[in-house]
């Protein structure tokens, strides 16, 4: 993930704008950036706009993106949110892998950031003070066992993720 990343940085989420294109939802996330584990060291201290899937968008939008008529029961202009991975608050603590998007993609303004794999590359810090991806529901087999290979692999990635974000923090 890291190798695959242009910018890998620990931040906190200053703001967030949603915005639709192409009956979808998006949302820019603006971190401000308090540590780089990887690439340029000039976005330190700064804020950087990361666009994620999901977000505030209309019924009537929602119901366009599926070729559906908005339901006769429901107002078509009320505002839905639709997360499709975690949704960052204002004030959350993240570490993220990043990768550019040239401006005009999903009907951005600027340049802006992705994170590289979703939410494999995305780590939301929890009350312990670590950084954890969100987990995936585990498959079922035919036979009820649970499928642990996604838990072992966040594990891992989220042990992996704190110690690249303490050796960074030893080294200031």
């Amino acid at each position: 993930m890291i190798n695959k990343s242009e910018l890998v940085v620990v931040g906190e989420v200053v703001g967030l704008k949603s915005h639709v294109s192409n009956s979808f939802p998006y949302t820019i996330v603006n971190l401000r950036v308090d540590n780089i584990l990887k690439g340029d060291r000039k976005k330190l201290n700064k804020t950087i706009p990361i666009e994620i899937m999901g977000g505030n968008i209309t019924r009537k939008e929602d119901a366009a993106a599926h070729n559906l008529k908005p339901s006769d029961d429901k107002d078509p202009n009320e505002i839905i949110t639709l997360e499709f991975t975690h949704l960052p608050r204002a004030g959350e603590k993240m570490a993220v892998g990043l990768t550019k998007i040239p401006k005009g993609v999903n009907g951005t303004h600027g340049k802006t950031w992705s994170a590289t794999y979703a939410e494999k590359s995305t780590f939301f810090q929890d009350s312990d003070g670590k950084y954890r991806r969100e987990s995936e529901v585990s498959p079922t087999t035919d036979k009820g066992n649970h499928d642990l290979s996604g838990q072992k692999e966040d594990e891992l990635m989220n042990n992996e993720m704190n110690d690249l974000i303490n050796k960074s923090q030893n080294k200031k």
